[in-house]
């Protein structure tokens, strides 16, 4: 019967050599990071965006600015110390414009480089030829690095479905 039985042959390209980058990031529920966010007062926000800008920086060719990086976590911590003085006594008009300068800048900054991550995590996937991911920049507006972990998340479970994930 000349091979009707034998199994068909073909050539298989082993994609799985290539990692993606996604598989450098953690996965951890978005839920967990709604729950540090609200148990450390949004402290953790400042932690998150501190650590994923320096994990991408680690593995992306085109750096997110160290100052941007630097300049958003002081303006955190000084925001976070500067009421605590001035409930000491140290509260004065140029506190309070000091303050007001502080919020700005952090804000500022806070955007700058949580749509640095956003856009480089979409270069990430566009690298993968995953044609159907997309992050919302309202949702990424609104919801900060909740939404952008969520997106993280299904993407790492897209290459790595559940019963593969490593991490």
């Amino acid at each position: 019967m000349n091979g009707f039985y034998n199994t068909p042959q073909s050539e298989l390209r082993n994609t799985s050599s290539r990692k993606s980058k996604f598989a450098e990031f953690k996965y951890i529920s978005a839920w967990y990071i709604f729950g540090f966010n609200l148990i450390t007062l949004g402290i953790y926000v400042m932690y998150w965006m501190y650590t994923r800008a320096n994990l991408i920086n680690s593995i992306h060719p085109k750096q997110i600015n160290s100052s941007v990086i630097s300049g958003y976590v002081v303006t955190y911590i000084l925001l976070i110390v500067l009421p605590i003085a001035s409930m000491m006594g140290f509260h004065s008009e140029a506190v309070e414009k000091t303050n007001l300068v502080l919020t700005i800048a952090n804000f500022v900054l806070h955007m700058i480089l949580l749509f640095t991550i956003r856009a480089r995590l979409l270069e990430f996937a566009d690298e993968e030829g995953a044609n159907d991911f997309t992050i919302d920049p309202v949702i990424t507006f609104f919801g900060v690095n909740i939404y952008l972990q969520y997106v993280i998340n299904k993407r790492i479970n897209q290459i790595f479905p559940p019963s593969q994930s490593t991490n």
